[in-house]
């Protein structure tokens, strides 16, 4: 049973900031532009030496919190030598979603 401070924490639990979405949806294009489902993505990261089961991989990416080896780790898989195709626009951020 969930007390009434739980419920309210998870209420005003802040959104996916601009650059998580972004780092999500770098991701998402990359396994699109290479045709590539978290299936072939979990074969293809073992065959690197990174074991991550496809669902664990999706809840990663999903969630837009992960850290910059994942994204790297992603690539090398991919056999992607840049992010600039993928990089569709910088995004832009207000004050106060820039870090402190």
């Amino acid at each position: 049973m969930q007390t009434k401070s739980q419920a309210k924490q998870r209420s005003s639990a802040k959104p996916a900031t601009v650059w998580e979405r972004h780092a999500r949806q770098l991701i998402r294009d990359a396994m699109h532009k290479k045709r590539k489902g978290w299936k072939q993505m979990s074969a293809q990261l073992a065959a690197i030496g990174i074991d991550e089961d496809p669902k664990v991989l999706a809840n990663r990416i999903n969630r837009g919190r992960f850290q910059a080896a994942l994204l790297l780790q992603f690539m090398a898989a991919l056999e992607m030598d840049e992010l600039r195709p993928l990089w569709k626009e910088f995004p832009q951020t207000d004050s106060s979603e820039s870090p402190a």
